[in-house]
């Protein structure tokens, strides 16, 4: 828009016409730079978003492991107690008449 106003008007000479042409076509430019750093910058945020993404998914992975570790862990501890108390004492069985 304002590069077709610029450009109607004639009455500008030498320099001076070289100067408003020259901010004519850079006030046509600057809003495309401006798109051009828009697109840029979104796609690098949306790069950021998915990193970001697939390190949370690999945190809650590896802490779904070690908490599944864990529960293995104490799992093998309890059974190793349980079948020991069973080996060591051997049941009495006794009957109560009634």
């Amino acid at each position: 828009m304002l590069y077709s106003l610029f450009l109607s008007h004639k009455i500008f000479s030498g320099r001076t016409t070289c100067y408003i042409l020259y901010l004519a076509v850079f006030t046509v430019a600057v809003p495309h730079a401006i798109f051009l750093l828009w697109q840029r910058f979104q796609r690098l945020y949306q790069a950021f978003e998915q990193e970001a993404d697939s390190e949370k998914k690999q945190l809650i992975s590896l802490h779904q492991q070690r908490v599944q570790a864990m529960f293995n862990k104490k799992k093998r501890l309890l059974m190793t107690q349980y079948k020991e108390e069973l080996e060591s004492k051997t049941p009495s069985v006794s009957r109560q008449s009634d």
